[in-house]
């Protein structure tokens, strides 16, 4: 026995020293952790209590730096209570007004800081915002209004105009592991959403006021050129490559990329900007080298990947600086200054560098889908070409063939690996499986890498000289063929498969597994493999929830022989859309009339009974408050009453009032156990006490 003891402290010692090269990267996991950790606390930490936790974490490592597996412990601890008190203080910096209630008209000043394109109006985002009515302490800085019209209002970037416009505070998430649109405009300085309606009156000419307004104007130009010149379809998706806004595709084509899992193409990531710098540093260098002068007495090389250097910066301006582009953009950053100062440098602690950057300046980035999907398929990615790079150099092939030869199946097998590695993510995220997705992404990648991106550099490059007609006919083409791609996989059977999402708990899992398996040194990181793919099965055994209401009681879903219903709503607004995609479902049907669902009266006379498991609810739909229901509720022996109307309470019967609602947000139920309890699930019990929630506090 103490010699079996022995070799395993012997081996944990050998394969701890193999992970000294990557204890940075897991330096940065851990820092990622403890912003995780943040996001998931059920109310908002002391800044001065974390920060304290952090400087003694800090002297504990200082303090037991002579003794080296303490130290690397003591280091983890300190890593994640870093990234607690970042998220924290970059949350306390904010200092973001959200709108407490619904506004249902409201005349509304503001200067218009970015301009989107819809298929059938265009999205506004406001700042310096006016609200006729209210106090300037509760108006939000910043607004996004959609305008919907069939002829778009000629406006600019700059200008200070006036319109009615119907606003609410952002949707927080229904259903645990749902989206949280609160948190994602509260860390954009946005306070409120809503709807505009014309007339537009300008109060202000269009003035050009700082670095990103003048960027916006010129993403907003090149939008307007592209729209003048392409098909409306092609031109928005061309909009999406070349300025990245992607607002304007419509709902039939967005349908067929996201079933053909075409859809991140149109985003900017980062083979978009690995294409662009690679015709830009390519085209300038033979540039260079055709002037004598340039191309004998200077480093053309060098030279080159400054001017690439520009070029990039300027298209991740004019693209809005998405968070999947700025991790391209900085590690091609990173790899032109090697260039630069003639060092090599190492893919993958350049993927760790990058995200450490982007998550010290801006932690909330964390939680979008862009830096989760963007960083896991890098990620993955690296891993299997440092892999294919080894076994290339031990094979010893010099040749060019032998080498194109050889890096064709790799390059298949790192696509694939991106695929699988990613769709556990989508699958959380959007709630979704493309079946033939990965036979899409092959087809279509050699359209996207040589016709499509290609184009959009040349569309760059061209811009200066008038010439950009002429690639905008080639991006023409190649979208064409990236469409017939997608509409032909979206016809088959079952292409797109709408699945619900796994616990929060098994996404964590398989993150710190993919992790394990792409930064580990040795053969014990294939255990991770097994996690993930445990960690994904997850979603089988997820519970729908019986009974849905929305904060507003406009969306009501029940679950009617297995198979959840919308009892009241539209099918297809976007709620229902978001419920039905979040329990497996491509959209929710028409509760019926039934023995378990009787309604009497239609609009705001309507009152309704539904029957389960011998337990009756009662839905109040309209704004009677004379209390004239509870008389109702007794005769049909509910036991809860969810009612549309302020100030009813019914003594002997729960009650889930509009007011209740305010302090709770959305309310979901399960039966769970032989009684056929009813267990409740409601938005701020998902997203707990925050700074960006819209719900009111509950006065006790």
């Amino acid at each position: 026995m103490p010699s079996i003891f022995a070799d395993f402290r012997y081996r944990m010692r050998r394969a701890m020293l193999r992970q000294r090269p990557s204890r940075m990267m897991w330096a940065v996991v851990a820092f990622a952790a403890g912003i995780a950790l943040y996001f998931g606390l059920p109310r908002e930490p002391s800044l001065a209590l974390t920060g304290a936790l952090t400087f003694a974490a800090l002297q504990a490592c200082l303090f037991m730096r002579r003794r080296t597996g303490l130290l690397t412990v003591l280091m983890g601890v300190f890593c994640i209570s870093a990234g607690v008190f970042a998220a924290t203080w970059h949350t306390a910096r904010q200092q973001v007004v959200v709108l407490e209630k619904n506004l249902p008209s409201k005349t509304v000043t503001g200067t218009i800081e970015m301009i989107e394109f819809l298929p059938t109006g265009q999205r506004l985002t406001l700042g310096d915002v006016a609200i006729d009515s209210l106090a300037r302490s509760d108006t939000p800085r910043r607004l996004r209004l959609s305008m919907r019209a069939k002829k778009i209002i000629p406006l600019e970037v700059g200008m200070r105009i006036q319109l009615r416009a119907g606003l609410l505070p952002p949707m927080g998430p229904i259903l645990r592991g749902g989206f949280d649109f609160s948190r994602y405009f509260y860390f954009r300085g946005i306070g409120a959403v809503g709807y505009g309606m014309n007339p537009i009156t300008i109060v202000k000419p269009a003035q050009i006021d700082g670095f990103w307004q003048f960027w916006e104007d010129a993403r907003v130009k090149l939008a307007r050129t592209i729209r003048a010149t392409l098909d409306p379809e092609r031109a928005a998706i061309a909009s999406g490559l070349i300025t990245g806004d992607d607002a304007g595709i419509s709902k039939r084509t967005y349908e067929e990329l996201r079933a053909a899992n075409l859809l991140h193409i149109i985003a900017i990531s980062g083979s978009h900007m690995v294409v662009i710098a690679g015709v830009v540093f390519f085209s300038l260098r033979m540039l260079l080298l055709m002037v004598p002068l340039l191309g004998q007495r200077m480093a053309s090389k060098q030279l080159a990947a400054a001017m690439t250097m520009v070029a990039v910066s300027a298209y991740l301006c004019i693209t809005g600086v998405d968070v999947s582009a700025l991790r391209a953009y900085i590690m091609i950053m990173l790899l032109l200054l090697s260039v630069l100062v003639a060092r090599q440098m190492q893919p993958m602690r350049a993927l760790m560098m990058t995200a450490l950057m982007m998550l010290i300046y801006d932690p909330s980035d964390l939680m979008e889908p862009g830096f989760q999907l963007s960083f896991a398929a890098t990620m993955a990615m690296l891993a299997v070409a440092h892999s294919a790079i080894l076994r290339d150099r031990a094979r010893g092939e010099h040749s060019l063939v032998g080498r194109v030869i050889y890096a064709l199946p790799w390059l298949a097998l790192i696509s694939l690996i991106a695929e699988w590695v990613t769709a556990p993510l989508v699958m959380h995220m959007f709630n979704q499986f493309s079946l033939y997705g990965t036979f899409a992404n092959m087809i279509a990648g050699p359209v996207v890498s040589l016709l499509i991106m290609p184009s959009v550099a040349l569309f760059f490059l061209s811009l200066p000289l008038g010439l950009e007609t002429y690639a905008l006919t080639l991006l023409d083409a190649g979208i064409g063929l990236l469409l017939t791609i997608a509409r032909i996989t979206a016809e088959l059977p079952h292409a797109l498969i709408y699945v619900p999402s796994q616990p929060i708990w098994a996404l964590v899992i398989y993150a710190l597994a993919l992790a394990f398996l792409c930064l580990w040194h040795g053969r014990a990181r294939l255990m991770a493999i097994p996690v993930m793919i445990a960690s994904t099965l997850t979603v089988l055994v997820v519970s729908p929830p019986q009974l849905i209401v929305s904060q507003d009681m406009r969306h009501v879903v029940l679950m009617d022989a297995g198979e959840p219903k919308l009892a009241s709503g539209r099918a297809y607004a976007m709620v229902p859309e978001m419920l039905a995609h979040a329990m497996g479902r491509e959209t929710l049907s028409v509760m019926p009339a039934s023995d378990h669902w009787q309604c009497e009266g239609k609009a705001r006379t309507r009152r309704c009974v539904w029957t389960k498991n011998d337990q009756r609810i009662f839905f109040d739909f309209t704004w009677d408050k004379s209390g004239s229901v509870c008389d109702q509720v007794r005769a049909k022996q509910a036991s809860m009453l969810i009612t549309d109307a302020y100030g009813v309470r019914c003594d002997d019967v729960r009650t889930i009032t509009p007011y209740r609602r305010r302090i709770h947000g959305a309310h979901s139920w399960w039966q769970t156990g032989e009684d056929a309890r009813w267990q409740l699930l409601t938005t701020r019990m998902i997203q707990g006490d925050r700074p960006w929630s819209p719900l009111i506090p509950p006065r006790y």
